[in-house]
């Protein structure tokens, strides 16, 4: 099926994408028709993949163009892995089930401007004030960001010293996101700067899983699960 999507709808459109450095967003709803949110997450209607079968998926997605493999890999395995992994049950049973039939669209923003992937440095903070929480700071090359409904956003929190984690609406007032241009690789993929000014997340959008970094399922263990069988990253 994967196969045919991909030579059929994919291979002959995406060179001008590629050009314009857009995304194919016309692809996704043929995506959803295959089943592919989600990927090894069970229930909430996800595709509860075995880690291997979401491999060669993304393997598969990336023959044609890698970065229609990236934007599924973010979506499903960054976003949606750590919300099932890390998120409480209502905020699964709320975001997981329009996620897995990519009705909407996740991103996982981790990456800062001065120290990468480097978690255990994170220089975003967020303080807790009245009913929730107040973000600060700035995200890098953050895959997916400029259209995604849902921003997972990982910060210290200024109280404890700790990493906690968010979800962020799209929209979200102080929460800025802007298209870094004129790159020479997966040129489909929207990668982002975000930046997080007085951005008010109430309770509920914080991850209960998340307390510390010396969680069992850290920031980069969720990162490698898939990516390290997908060519494209």
């Amino acid at each position: 099926m994967i196969p045919s999507l991909q030579e059929a709808e994919v291979a002959p459109i995406i060179a001008g994408y590629w050009e314009r450095a857009e995304f194919p967003h016309e692809v996704v709803p043929k995506i959803a028709k295959l089943g592919l949110g989600g990927g090894t997450i069970k229930g909430f209607g996800c595709a509860g993949q075995s880690v291997v079968e979401a491999g060669l998926t993304c393997i598969e997605l990336a023959r044609v163009d890698g970065s229609m493999s990236t934007f599924l890999m973010v979506h499903n395995s960054l976003c949606m892995l750590t919300i099932d992994l890390l998120g409480s049950e209502e905020q699964k049973q709320q975001l997981l089930p329009d996620l897995a039939a990519l009705k909407t669209t996740g991103a996982w923003g981790l990456t800062e401007p001065s120290n990468g992937s480097d978690a255990s440095a994170l220089q975003t903070t967020a303080t807790k004030v009245d009913g929730g929480y107040e973000l600060n700071g700035c995200k890098r090359w953050i895959g997916n960001a400029t259209f995604a409904d849902w921003v997972v956003i990982w910060a210290r929190n200024n109280e404890t010293n700790q990493v906690n984690a968010f979800v962020v609406k799209k929209g979200t007032k102080g929460f800025k996101t802007s298209k870094i241009e004129n790159k020479i690789a997966l040129r489909c993929v929207q990668n982002a700067d975000i930046e997080m000014t007085k951005c008010f997340v109430p309770d509920s959008a914080r991850l209960p899983g998340v307390n510390s970094f010396k969680v069992r399922y850290n920031p980069l263990s969720i990162k490698t699960q898939p990516a390290s069988m997908n060519g494209s990253i």
